[in-house]
Order: structure tokens, then C-alpha cells, then sequence
């Protein structure tokens, strides 16, 4: 199936290190784990004590800091925070907006922020700073916080940063750094994801906690920052062993937070957790839940076909789904599509490409299909999300060309029906197949090339983030409850 890559943001990367010795190579490292939430942009800010250093670029990490970049030399110091930029709002093409952004001189001295997530409801106050004569360095939302942050009349920056953050209800995930001082924060649904690790006599943090497993034994983690929650990492303090410090900044509840279910169905790595549960098992779930919704339909598809039958996951997004699906039902799990992980050009991901031509043809070229396989049998393809369909028809017409006998696309996540207002780049319904095909399920498998099409269920999507996550979540794309709702009805 067409899934997120080729049409939403992955919101962006966090990572931030405090007492970690030359504390920019294990967030660059950190940011690496986490480059699949963004490829537009890199950045990482470091602090010796006294002074803030950047080194930030358009492209993917490799190319901004490649295997001989001096990290001693260009982003020196003990402290350092990293953004991997996926854009919601602001030019992909201009560097100004990849972050961190970094701000020489303010009330506060020098100070630079890096956000994930999307502003709400900011181009009234973006307008109020222009009147006032504020100027921009960018076009991206996230610099709105920091002329917020700016003009406050308090006295700390962390004062500052909670008297004024309020006033955008979502949805970010913040890191703010000053020579002194590191600060990461979530809005009071917490929407974006944030955590927090012991490494040595320092601290990581990080959008995933995928992140820390790079380091094995010696990092450990210890939490997720909660919603509406502030934490101070102040370097001396750190340095002195006296750890962290905590602010609610503002309030928050179960029944306010509104977690993006897509990091577990999608943006996320698998074997980052929430609420100490793994993601890839939140996957297999949803596989197995879909089953169960049309157990009736697979059962008779058993009868009919014996043998050949197969679940093909579209790997790599819909692995983990058809496995659980798999398992449930009884059917072969077959990789007869295999990813080309190096793949001749064009390469990277289809949403990226600025035609539909060049998308369907990256889509033929990240993937090989064993077509022998294929041939009679009832093919069931499984991934995390069906959104403009580019991917699918295209490996449809694949399958059917091969002798595929019957299509059926299983979607392990409900069918998108609305935009996104939290952080992924989905600003309009005309965008999505099931718009396109007016909620139809006849005519998005029509449109497709498939004999059926079946997506999970709302009220099983909600039931499953109940039982494993255990927390509230953001599914206003499938109909469901929007942070803004929420701060309608409070």
C-alpha cells in the first residue's frame, strides 16, 4: 500500500546530550537512528560553556557531516542538540529554515531551538509580531517560539518559555539550548514524543527511544518527558550530580493527551516504545486485529484457494502488521516483494519526488517481486496506510501481470479521511485516494486494481492504543479527535 512516506511528514528528529564529552558526535549519531522522521535538512548546535557553534545543511546527514567532518573543530563542547527537519511550513529549498535555529543575541544571550510537531493556530500571533516590527530569519513556524520566548519580561529563559509557550496549543516537541542550559518540553496533549536517558555522569535526549539503543549497556533510559512538562538541564548542576530539574509548565490529563497514533502505526522506528510498549509489537496487533474484523472473509479466501494464498507485506512499513496478520490467520507470510536497498536511481522516498511520474517510477525500483511466486495464487499485500495510492496500483499491476488470480489489500490502519493539523505535511482531503474515491471501498479497489480493499477499524484502532499504550491519541485523520477539539471543549 501507499504508506506515509510518500505523502505525510514524519515529523521531525530530536537529540540532545548535556556532561557527554564532545556531546555533537553521539547526537549526530542519535539523529542517524532517527533519520527516517526527516531527510530535508540537518543540523546539530553545540555549547563549550561559553559560546553556542552550528553546523546545519540542506540533505541528509551524511552529506552535512560525512565520516571526516572535525566535530572537535566545528561543534566543539560537552552539550549539543540535533534536528533531522522534515517540512510542515516553511521552503524545503531555503537553508534559513533548517534547524536548529540559532539566535546570537537576546535578552537571554544566545540561545538556539529546535522543534518537531506543527503550530496551531500561530499566524495571528506571527502577525501581531510583523506590526510590531519583528523580523524573521525564515519562513518556518518553529521561529515564532523563539520571538515569543524573546519578548517576555521574565527573567529566566525558562520563566519565559513557560509564561509564553502556552498560548500555542500544539503540537511540539521542543529543544531549547544556551551555553548554560539545556530545555526540553511537550504541549499538553503530547502530541510528539520525547524521552530521556542516563548516559554516564550525563543525559540524552531524544525523540525515540530507538535512539538510545545505539549505545547498548551505557545509555539507559529513564523516561518520557510527560505532557505539559518542562525539564531543565542545567550544566553545572548536571555537573555537580545533581541531575534534572522539572516544571509543569501547564496542566495536563489522561483524558487531554492525544498522542499521534501514527508514531506507533508508523513513524516511529518499531523498536522505539511508548508507555513501555514496543511499537512493532503495536504493529503485529493491528495485523491480527484486522483479521479478526473479517475473519469470515479470509476463512472462506482459505477455503477457496488451499495453498495458494499468501500475506506479501510491503516491506518495509507493512512488515510488522503482516506478520501479526500471519500468525492470526494461519496464512504464509511470503517477502515476494524484497526492498531494494540499493536501489539504482532515482532513489529516496516517493513523496519527496516533485512529479507523479518520477513517485512511480521510485516506487518500481524499491522493490523486486519473485513474480513466479505469484502466479494463480490469492495475494493478500499488507501495509501500515493507504493515502494517494501511488505504491499499490503500482504493485497491483505488478501482481496481476505475474498471474495473480485475487487481490485483496489489507491496510492495518482505518482509511484516512481528513488533514492534518499536528505535524505531517497533509494539508488537503484532495490529496487522499479515499477522498478521491469518495469513502468508497468498491471504487478505491477499482482505483487500485484490487478485487477488495479492507482497512482496520476506527473503534479497533482506538481499542488497541487503549490496551497497549494506554493512552489518549490524536485520529482526527480517520475521523476521530483533533488536539483542537480538545482545547475547544475545555
Amino acid at each position: 500500500m501507499k504508506n506515509l512516506r510518500d505523502i505525510l511528514n514524519e515529523s521531525c528528529g530530536l537529540a540532545g546530550a548535556v556532561n557527554i564529552p564532545l556531546a555533537s558526535k553521539p547526537v549526530v549519531s542519535m539523529g542517524m537512528s532517527q533519520q527516517h522522521r526527516g531527510e530535508a535538512g540537518t543540523g546539530c548546535c553545540s555549547s563549550d560553556g561559553e559560546n553556542l557553534y552550528l553546523k546545519k545543511d540542506k540533505g541528509l546527514i551524511k552529506v552535512v557531516f560525512p565520516r571526516d567532518f572535525d566535530y572537535k573543530k566545528n561543534i566543539p563542547g560537552d552539550m549539543a542538540i540535533f534536528h533531522n527537519r522534515y517540512a510542515t511550513r516553511g521552503s524545503v529549498e531555503e537553508i534559513c529554515n533548517v534547524q536548529p535555529l540559532l539566535f546570537k543575541d537576546s535578552k537571554f544571550g544566545q540561545y538556539a531551538i529546535g522543534h518537531n510537531g506543527q503550530l496551531i493556530d500561530v499566524n495571528h500571533e506571527k502577525d501581531k509580531m510583523l506590526k510590531g516590527g519583528a523580523i524573521f530569519q525564515s519562513t518556518t513556524d518553529s521561529e515564532i517560539l523563539a520571538h515569543l520566548i524573546a519578548k517576555t519580561g521574565k527573567d529566566t529563559i525558562e520563566e519565559a518559555i513557560a509564561s509564553e509557550i502556552v498560548k500555542i496549543p500544539s503540537a511540539y516537541s521542543v529543544l531549547i539550548m544556551t551555553p548554560s542550559k539545556l530545555i526540553a518540553l511537550r504541549d499538553k496533549f503530547g502530541v510528539r514524543p520525547l524521552s530521556i536517558a542516563q548516559m554516564g555522569e550525563g543525559y540524552l535526549v531524544a525523540s525515540e527511544t530507538a535512539a538510545f539503543r545505539i549505545f547498548e549497556d551505557e545509555a539507559k533510559f529513564i523516561r518520557h518527558i510527560n505532557p505539559g512538562e518542562m525539564v531543565i538541564f542545567d550544566r553545572d548542576e548536571v555537573k555537580a550530580g545533581k541531575g534534572f530539574r522539572s516544571i509543569q509548565y501547564v496542566a495536563s490529563s489522561k483524558d487531554l493527551e492525544a498522542w499521534c497514533i501514527f508514531e506507533g502505526i508508523y513513524f516511529s522506528d518499531p523498536r522505539s516504545e511508548h508507555n513501555g510498549y514496543m511499537h512493532e509489537d503495536f504493529r503485529q496487533e493491528c495485523g491480527r486485529k484486522v483479521y479478526e474484523e473479517n475473519k469470515q472473509l479470509f476463512e472462506k479466501l482459505k477455503m477457496e484457494f488451499g495453498d495458494k494464498i499468501a500475506m506479501i507485506p510491503m516491506l518495509d512499513s507493512g512488515k510488522q502488521g503482516s506478520i501479526g496478520f500471519s500468525k492470526a490467520s494461519g496464512i504464509p507470510y511470503k517477502e515476494y516483494f524484497m526492498r531494494r536497498h540499493n536501489a539504482p536511481q532515482p532513489i529516496g522516498r516517493s513523496y519527496t519526488a516533485a512529479y507523479q511520474e518520477e513517485r512511480e517510477m521510485i516506487a518500481k525500483m524499491k522493490s523486486d517481486l519473485r513474480s513466479e511466486k505469484v502466479n494463480g495464487i490469492c495475494a493478500i499485500t499488507g501495509d501500515d496506510s493507504e493515502v494517494r495510492g501511488t505504491t499499490i496500483t503500482s504493485n497491483n499491476k505488478r501482481l496481476r501481470k505475474s498471474g495473480a488470480k485475487y487481490i485483496v489489500n489489507v491496510v492495518f490502519s482505518p482509511m484516512l479521511r481528513g488533514t492534518c493539523r499536528e505535524g505531517m505535511d497533509h494539508q488537503t482531503s484532495n490529496e487522499l485516494i479515499a477522498h478521491q474515491c469518495d469513502y468508497d471501498l468498491e471504487k478505491i479497489s477499482k482505483s487500485t486494481g484490487a478485487d477488495i480493499t479492507i482497512y482496520l477499524t476506527p473503534p479497533g484502532l482506538h481499542e488497541l492504543a487503549a490496551e497497549n499504550y494506554r493512552s489518549g491519541i490524536c485520529s482526527g485523520c480517520f475521523g476521530g479527535r483533533y488536539t483542537t477539539s480538545l482545547t475547544e471543549s475545555k
